[in-house]
């Protein structure tokens, strides 16, 4: 990622999460974010009567093949979601998708002419970032953690993410150096 990109997609995610009326300890509502961006949500399940084979294969053995893809249009944008996962991981397939959008990363083909899949790693990466920003900011994760004596699956159901997004947020953005350090200094 770019030089200053993490702190840029920090406030970026604040000030989002500021026009929804939302503050840095509170869940995000998902529902209200698609509607500020203007995206449309089908579940992928609803597809079953056009193409039940690839459905089923999708919400049972291979489930981990595909979370979530945003399709871009002229006349609107349409989130298709893997509603066989969990509410934790739709909340980050989700939020990942609508970052794509607000990042204003050009729409890109799903595969390569070859059938490979397509996956610009710069812009995957910045995608993370800003959807664990707005899921999860910098800002609210201490406050949380304490608030839930620092047990990780209470702070993550309290944002309605994965425990593992909650530990990836926590360590990589330095709030669990930051609390260990004030609690030394006491």
């Amino acid at each position: 990622m770019k030089r200053g990109f993490k702190t840029a997609a920090e406030r970026r995610a604040v000030d989002i999460r500021s026009e929804l009326g939302a503050d840095t300890v509170s869940r995000l509502d998902l529902r209200a974010l698609r509607q500020h961006l203007n995206v449309d949500l089908m579940k992928m399940t609803a597809l079953r009567g056009r193409c039940p084979d690839a459905v089923d294969h999708l919400v049972g053995e291979g489930q981990s093949d595909f979370s979530a893809t945003l399709l871009v249009g002229s006349k609107g944008n349409l989130l298709v979601v893997n509603d066989s996962h969990s509410v934790g991981r739709l909340a980050n397939s989700i939020a990942h998708e609508l970052a794509h959008l607000i990042l204003e990363h050009d729409p890109q083909p799903g595969f390569d002419p070859l059938g490979n899949r397509y996956w610009p790693a710069e812009d995957e990466a910045e995608a993370d970032w800003l959807a664990g920003c707005l899921l999860a900011p910098r800002a609210g994760l201490i406050p949380v953690m304490q608030r839930f004596s620092l047990e990780l699956p209470r702070a993550a159901d309290h944002y309605g993410i994965s425990v593992e997004l909650m530990r990836q947020r926590w360590n990589q953005t330095g709030a669990a150096k930051q609390l260990e350090r004030a609690r030394r200094r006491r």
